[in-house]
């Protein structure tokens, strides 16, 4: 915790040094190119999108696009059977993966970054069901693509292709980005089936053995009046904080949330929404389906419409009281997926157009006709979005009302398993006391001094070299009128009385206080702040862990700001 107290002779001073997870994104541009469908390529880079180019690609569903994060360029794009370069010719081994033969997989395949190394990806391929029967279920696998290979251009690495993981699945998949493991968690549903796999993707590769949900929905073929596999089409997706998944039942009228743990990838706690639309007779489509970029929205297709559902209570009969129709093109609807400047757009089928919602946060959407117009054909299918790889640092944490010549404990503020650490105080003076390899050491400084503290901090599958400046002030002997505020850098709500709450110090009444979570969206506030937040939102639902940033503005118009780790 950040303390600068009053009392003792010297004050403790801590400037951040070290280089966090923005809690504002700024340019994440992963998903600056779109590849798709017959021919399709968009460009997101200008003020408008460009769809007046051209890919290699022609595949009615089955696309996957990654752009290089901080320049924008096109990295590779897939069908889940062939790979190709930035220069749209196959790579010299992006040929045969197993994803669907007739490139008819709703959601497959999907591209994962690795979490530790910048240059290779995994592509994770499905089977289409027209293809998926025994003893040809190729069933879930993984490849990898190294673009240090090829001249630099990339290529599937010949001993990482096509590695098996599970199979008996329906179409839908989805990826969730997670702060707790360091890593993402690939997320597929077993086909007869209420049984969820989740796969851990870290910096140790691809964990074969899945964490289990069985909760929701079982996804029956039986249960189909019109085709016993419809029920295993079409989506599922997670928003953003990562914490809800989304699973629309094809062929029915119903659609599932769930809650999920990002840290354990468990899902918990579903609820079934009934929706009528305007579908005619038999089948009951629900095939594309997004949320919107702040989790306050979901929209879905049935493949003559889209349709809004609002969020704002993770309640069934709420959600489905907001049921609202949005549009009905008039060529059929398929995928919704979030483009690179935060709208949604619309697969229009058969069509040479992508629509788009403008405004996908409000209830008022702004959904437009033939925003995009494009140089091929549209047919079902839209890249998934590939999640960024930047994760937030560690804190360090120290213990408060530290001063000259008394013992300040420090911690590494994670949930991440420690394996070694070393840590370097900066205090060559201090002998060998200097140094530590204790997961939890102690120090007392040996003078007035700024001081640099060091922890270089093994994981089991990475490692992290983390810096804090610290600077020891004098203080004064007896309390002044104007008294310091102490912010602490992490708080742990887990009901053990110790840092459960974002207790500010000395903050004098009336005090606006206002906390952000990293994509800039307001979490919690409050006017007269009396040091009660504890990791929940305004909606008294619990926060995802992470770093969050503070603000705050006094009565007298003081203002400031600063950042806190919530860890569970």
């Amino acid at each position: 915790m950040i303390f600068m107290p009053i009392l003792k002779r010297y004050s403790l001073f801590l400037i951040l040094t070290f280089t966090l997870q923005k809690t504002v994104v700024f340019a994440q541009l992963q998903n600056n190119y779109w590849n798709f469908g017959f021919n399709c390529m968009v460009d997101f880079s200008g003020a408008q999108p460009n769809g007046m180019l051209s890919s290699a690609i022609y595949s009615p569903e089955q696309c996957a696009s990654v752009s290089d994060e901080a320049t924008g360029q096109l990295l590779f794009y897939t069908d889940g059977t062939s790979v190709w370069t930035p220069n749209h010719q196959t790579m010299p081994n992006g040929f045969n993966l197993f994803g669907g033969a007739f490139q008819s997989c709703s959601q497959g395949p999907v591209i994962v970054p690795f979490p530790e190394d910048p240059t290779k990806y995994y592509i994770f391929t499905m089977d289409d069901l027209e293809y998926d029967n025994p003893p040809l279920d190729n069933g879930l696998r993984y490849t990898v693509v190294d673009l240090t290979l090829n001249g630099g251009l990339g290529d599937v690495v010949p001993s990482q292709k096509n590695i098996f993981l599970t199979d008996f699945l329906s179409e839908k998949m989805t990826v969730v980005r997670s702060e707790a493991i360091r890593g993402y968690w690939v997320i597929v549903h077993k086909r007869e089936s209420d049984q969820f796999l989740a796969y851990k993707v870290d910096g140790c590769g691809v964990d074969p053995i899945p964490v289990s949900s069985n909760v929701g929905t079982a996804l029956l073929g039986a249960n189909s009046n019109f085709d016993p596999r419809m029920p295993f089409y079409g989506s599922m997706k997670a928003n953003r904080a990562g914490d809800r998944i989304a699973m629309p039942i094809d062929d029915s009228r119903f659609i599932d949330f769930y809650s999920f743990d990002a840290a354990t990838g468990q899902l918990f706690d579903p609820i079934t929404v009934e929706v009528f639309d305007n579908t005619p007779g038999s089948p009951i489509r629900k095939y594309g389906c997004s949320f919107s970029p702040d989790g306050s929205m979901f929209y879905y297709t049935n493949n003559i419409s889209v349709y809004q559902l609002k969020l704002t209570t993770y309640d069934s009969i709420n959600i489905a009281s907001s049921h609202t129709l949005v549009a009905t093109p008039s060529n059929p609807t398929f995928q919704i997926e979030e483009g690179q400047d935060g709208k949604l757009y619309v697969a229009i089928g058969g069509s040479n157009v992508l629509d788009a919602i403008n405004s996908p946060n409000s209830s008022f959407c702004d959904y437009t006709s033939n925003a995009v117009t494009l140089n091929g054909l549209c047919l079902l299918g839209l890249p998934a979005r590939v999640h960024e790889r930047n994760f937030s640092s560690p804190l360090i944490a120290f213990s408060p009302d530290s001063c000259l010549q008394s013992t300040i404990a420090f911690l590494i503020a994670t949930t991440l398993p420690i394996n070694q650490i070393s840590w370097n105080f900066g205090d060559p003076s201090s002998g060998a006391n200097n140094t530590s390899t204790s997961l939890n050491p102690t120090h007392e400084f040996s003078d007035l001094a700024s001081y640099q503290i060091t922890a270089i901090v093994q994981f089991n599958c990475h490692t992290d070299t983390i810096t804090q400046n610290i600077t020891l002030f004098d203080c004064p002997d007896t309390l002044t009128p104007t008294l310091p505020y102490a912010f602490p850098n992490v708080i742990t709500p887990n009901s053990d009385g110790t840092n459960d709450f974002f207790a500010i110090e000395n903050l004098p009444e009336n005090t606006e206080v206002t906390i952000l979570n990293r994509w800039g969206n307001i979490v919690y506030s409050a006017t007269n702040y009396q040091n009660t937040w504890n990791g929940i939102d305004a909606s008294g639902k619990e926060l995802v862990e992470g770093v969050y940033t503070y603000k705050f503005k006094t009565e007298s118009g003081k203002i400031g700001h600063g950042f806190v780790h919530l860890l569970r």
